[in-house]
């Protein structure tokens, strides 16, 4: 048995009211996704897990930083092979930005994670 699956930050419920699970590659992408969201630090058994959000806001807007800090948080996954790349948009009004990574895996697959913070 897998993770549940989320979308949105909300788990999914089948046809059946049933909350549905994730497994393989997509339990893979899911839990990338999960640590990009994460602000390090904040689980008290996992103090590494996450990305260094509260560092990156302490600055202007600084891609070098952001990248490092993201290929940081995913290298340590056991499934992540290589990150081949990390895009990172410029802010849009509301400040956000969109990360788009695209991952090897272990398995030889190839998996793209986006995220918009």
């Amino acid at each position: 048995m897998g993770d549940f699956e989320f979308q949105n930050g909300d788990l999914i419920i089948n046809d059946l009211h049933e909350i549905t699970t994730v497994t393989t590659i997509a339990e893979v992408k899911q839990d990338l996704e999960h640590r990009l969201l994460c602000v390090k630090g904040s689980d008290p058994f996992h103090l590494e897990y996450g990305v260094h959000w509260l560092k990156i806001k302490r600055t202007t807007f600084n891609k070098v930083l952001i990248e490092h800090e993201i290929r940081k948080a995913l290298k340590s996954h056991d499934s992540v092979k290589s990150i081949d790349s990390v895009d990172i948009s410029a802010p849009d009004s509301e400040r956000k930005i969109t990360i788009t990574v695209h991952i090897t895996l272990k398995s030889e697959e190839i998996v793209t994670v986006e995220v918009t913070i």
